[in-house]
């Protein structure tokens, strides 16, 4: 089955293997929470997400999508007897304390009601489920954008996030964040001849490690946030 290439969505061996090692590590970095868990894959593409949490022991994996054609090839590719495709928005999902883990890697930007979205992924966690998600860091990816409501470099995206206003959205729906993790973590100062500098001499956003690690005294091109639900 062929699949169009858009760059919204990752299609292995399609991106340079920077983008494809970022989008990888997330799910290698939420594999170690799965084991004999019931997991939703919010956004889940073509599919390979899916499947990289299936090989590391979770009990039953949905993957849910907007577009018809990236379920239908995740059903083609990247399938097994316990994983379930649905074509569905992050919006319409019904499920009520289902999932003991929910993934939502590089999502929450492009929806226009982020709060809404959260909601629907908080009423579909057991208590005490774990939330694990992700998104771009608008000081570094849109540099131009100086507040949330300021159009984004990226033509697919709706809103950035910096980390304050990514962990609010989480905590005044529900949330408590018990993580906070940065990929491409690089030294950046508010300060342009320095940041200038930095970026001649060390060539972040190519050698910024991918793996997701705390960013102590950085900022991170993509924040991931590990947070569980109490009720």
């Amino acid at each position: 089955m062929e699949i169009e290439v858009t760059g919204e969505y990752l299609l292995p061996g399609k991106f340079p293997q920077k983008t494809e090692e970022e989008h990888y590590e997330r799910y290698y970095y939420a594999s170690r929470f799965v084991k004999d868990k019931d997991v939703l894959d919010i956004a889940c593409g073509v599919g390979y997400g899916c499947k990289m949490l299936s090989d590391e022991g979770a009990k039953s994996i949905v993957g849910v999508d907007i577009l018809e054609n990236n379920i239908e090839y995740a059903k083609i590719n990247y399938t097994t007897d316990n994983i379930t495709y649905i074509k569905n928005s992050i919006y319409e999902i019904e499920y009520k304390d289902k999932f003991d883990v929910i993934t939502c890697f590089e999502t929450i930007e492009h929806v226009p009601d982020d709060n809404l979205a959260i909601k629907k992924l908080f009423t579909a966690l057991k208590k005490e489920g774990l939330l694990i998600i992700s998104t771009p860091n608008r000081i570094i990816t849109s540099p131009n954008a100086k507040n949330i409501n300021d159009s984004p470099a990226n033509k697919y995206h709706i809103r950035e996030y910096i980390l304050s206003e990514f962990k609010e959205l989480l905590k005044r729906n529900g949330f408590k964040i018990l993580s906070t993790l940065g990929q491409r973590n690089r030294l950046y100062l508010n300060n342009s001849i320095f940041n200038r500098l930095i970026n001649k001499i060390f060539d972040p956003e190519n050698n910024g490690n991918k793996q997701l690690k705390k960013p102590i005294l950085a900022q991170a091109r993509y924040y991931t946030l590990v947070a569980k639900k109490f009720v």
